[in-house]
């Protein structure tokens, strides 16, 4: 009877450890990677009432000026399992790998009470910081690139029409800033903006822009950016050269009859 007591105590002793060795441990990702700009990404995984989170940290992500805040979301099996994948992967890399390019990718990893670091072009089995961010965070991202789709749309509608420039002027410094109106006030100084976001400017003695026809929005670094595109000549046999520069602007206000734009380079 004591055997077999035992053998029940052991038997139940061997599970508990299996589940012990299969639990995930909370940890911490700090990943800095790029080329001549590098950038930092960190998230965490934490246990509250035996129910994982994932916390993303940085970087910080924008919708326009608006901050999106710190995103943590509920673990499922299969996040969890990934998890898993990505710790065991890390142990098993060696503590350095062969740079292939200029580019560094390393890693600090926190975990229970040891610290991993991994430098270098490692082979993560597919599941390196990218592949395990977009996991945890699909449904944060999709819905940041829907505020960022949706805010652009909102920008382009204010945009289309023709804006005068209220105060021209034939220099402008950076960090200066001008302001556009729909109320006419010059027979020559304006932007045209169509429906189908051709662009125009008539007034070239402000910014020299006369070859000028496309612009982009940048909204995720903390400002809205209008970045007028630069223009090109093409010649008989096809040969493409620069007509002019284009120009950074920061929006300060737009509505639905006056535009003020804070002059940024050239």
């Amino acid at each position: 009877m004591r055997k077999f007591i035992f053998l029940i105590l052991l038997f139940f002793g061997i599970v508990s450890n299996l589940f012990a060795q299969d639990k995930l441990l909370p940890f911490y990702v700090k990943y800095l990677h790029g080329d001549e700009s590098i950038s930092q990404d960190e998230l965490s995984v934490f246990v509250v009432e035996n129910n994982y989170y994932a916390k993303k940290i940085s970087p910080k992500y924008y919708c326009g000026i608006e901050y999106d805040s710190i995103w943590a979301v509920k673990l499922n099996k299969k996040q969890i399992r990934a998890c898993k994948n990505f710790i065991e992967t890390a142990e098993k890399i060696t503590s350095e790998c062969p740079n292939l390019s200029s580019s560094i990718s390393n890693y600090v990893i926190k975990i229970d009470n040891h610290t991993l670091t991994v430098k270098g072009e490692c082979d993560w089995k597919g599941i390196d910081y990218e592949a395990l961010e977009n996991m945890l965070f699909k449904e944060n991202f999709k819905q940041l690139e829907r505020c960022r789709r949706n805010l652009i749309s909102e920008l382009n509608k204010k945009l289309i029409g023709k804006w005068y420039y209220s105060t021209p002027k034939s220099e402008l410094k950076s960090g200066e800033k001008i302001m556009l109106t729909k109320s006419k006030t010059s027979d020559e100084c304006f932007w045209n903006i169509d429906k189908d976001l051709y662009f125009e400017d008539s007034c070239n003695s402000i910014f020299d822009m006369k070859k000028s026809h496309e612009f982009e929005w940048d909204i995720d670094e903390g400002s809205i950016f209008l970045d007028i595109l630069g223009g090109f000549n093409t010649d008989e046999k096809g040969i493409i050269t620069v007509a002019n520069y284009g120009a950074t602007f920061v929006l300060v206000e737009i509505d639905e009859n006056n535009i003020i734009l804070e002059f940024k380079w050239q």
